[in-house]
């Protein structure tokens, strides 16, 4: 059998989630596919699933690996995929029945080094309901269904953010000699090989088809971590080693690492951002990006909207965010004291980060409110998705949270277009 992609699938206790993956696997529509599984010594009966998952199925190939590391894995998995492009997933998630397929007739359509595809994050509600939230590669449709060249694009840097939502061709991967980091864990060891696939494609394409499912609420996930700080600083150290003699697409680094820094911090309690090692790393991250900053390498316009307050704070110091951090939820206190009713602006990532804190806090969500008509209607964690529109008939004494990480400005906009006094806190 001639093999068109090769499915790579890293593993290590995930026996509540990989039966699901490996099954979506199973009946995808594009049948010439090998399945290659490794698994990092579970002990939770992930191995024995695997093994029921892939009796008679002769597209499986089941490895072990000597480590706990998903670069390890991964490039485990690359070493001995025989396809003509190869996918990473992870093994928490899953995919439609076309998804490969549709991807694969793309990559040789248009004879790209990748092609990606949207997706929709998914969690279980409090009605133990599945609820998938759509989310798109990025905002800018011209990226979508012509090639392009990652490396000279900036939404590449900033909006292209997963692995698992593609295809890579394999003798482009082979090529360039890209891998995966192989530190220990399973922690964002991504951030080094998309940067490579950025940075050395020549020519790779969008398509709008939502193919893949993104989990969002396992607490195991390295994004829910407490470390993210300390394995990012490990996966752009290594980047900044492989480049030092190296100038093409510095800027493609530094863009990413500065959303990359962000994003870290905000997900980094006090007590590690106060740590010593936590000040080194600050400290690390902030010297290299001052430089770009200086150097007009990276410029405030790179940063979505809602970080470009922390950003400039981080790159004060680490005290001063801090200091600003602090100020905000004590803002946000008096926000939500205030507000006669709450209303979330926003059902994406954010706008679920919002809603776990503010119900944290002892306060009811009266309503969520997104753009997407598609929502509206629907319910998420039991409320009511709404219509904009509806703010004109609310009362004045309503509070919004417009938690939405790319266009927090434009929706303050259109919701102070629509009514003049209106209580808005930007998440």
């Amino acid at each position: 059998m001639s093999v068109r992609v090769s499915i790579i699938l890293p593993s290590l206790n995930v026996a509540d989630y990989i039966e699901e993956t490996l099954e979506s696997v199973k009946r995808q529509s594009l049948y010439d596919i090998e399945i290659i599984c490794i698994d990092a010594g579970s002990v939770d009966g992930t191995w024995e699933i695997i093994k029921k998952c892939s009796y008679g199925d002769k597209r499986f190939r089941l490895l072990h690996s000597p480590i706990k590391s998903y670069g390890h894995q991964v490039n485990m998995g690359l070493e001995i995929a025989q396809g003509d492009y190869v996918a990473i997933l992870e093994t928490d998630d899953y995919v439609t029945s076309g998804m490969y397929e549709t991807l694969y007739k793309n990559a040789i359509k248009w004879n790209v080094d990748y092609v990606k595809c949207d997706y929709s994050a998914f969690y279980m509600d409090k009605e133990n309901n599945r609820r998938l939230i759509s989310r798109v590669i990025t905002t800018n449709d011209k990226y979508y269904e012509t090639p392009f060249c990652p490396g000279n694009e900036s939404c590449a840097a900033i909006d292209d953010w997963y692995l698992w939502n593609g295809i890579y061709k394999r003798s482009f991967i082979i090529n360039k000699g890209i891998t995966l980091s192989e530190t220990p864990g399973a922690a964002f060891q991504d951030i080094g090989f998309l940067h490579q696939v950025l940075s050395f494609a020549e020519k790779a394409i969008y398509i709008k088809d939502d193919l893949h499912r993104y989990r969002l609420d396992r607490d195991e996930a390295s994004s829910n971590s407490n470390k993210t700080l300390f394995y990012i600083r490990q996966e752009y150290g290594c980047l900044f080693d492989k480049q030092k003699n190296e100038k093409n697409n510095s800027k493609l680094l530094y863009k990413r690492m500065a959303k990359s820094y962000v994003r870290a911090c905000m997900d980094s309690s006090d007590n590690v951002l106060n740590s010593q090692d936590g000040r080194d790393i600050c400290e690390w991250f902030n010297e290299k990006l001052i430089y770009a900053q200086d150097n007009n390498i990276v410029k405030i316009e790179d940063i979505p909207f809602s970080m470009r307050r922390i950003y400039t704070k981080l790159l004060e110091s680490v005290v001063e965010y801090i200091d600003y951090r602090n100020n905000r939820l004590d803002e946000l206190k008096l926000f939500l004291n205030n507000s006669a009713d709450i209303i979330i602006f926003g059902c994406g990532a954010y706008g679920m980060e919002a809603y776990n804190n503010i119900i944290k806090r002892g306060f009811k969500i009266k309503a969520f409110m997104d753009n997407n008509n598609a929502l509206w209607g629907k319910r998420i964690q039991g409320i009511n998705v709404i219509n904009p529109q509806e703010v004109c008939k609310l009362p004045d004494d309503v509070g919004y949270i417009i938690a939405n990480e790319k266009y927090s400005g434009d929706i303050e906009r259109q919701l102070r277009f629509m009514k003049k006094q209106i209580n808005i806190f930007i998440y």
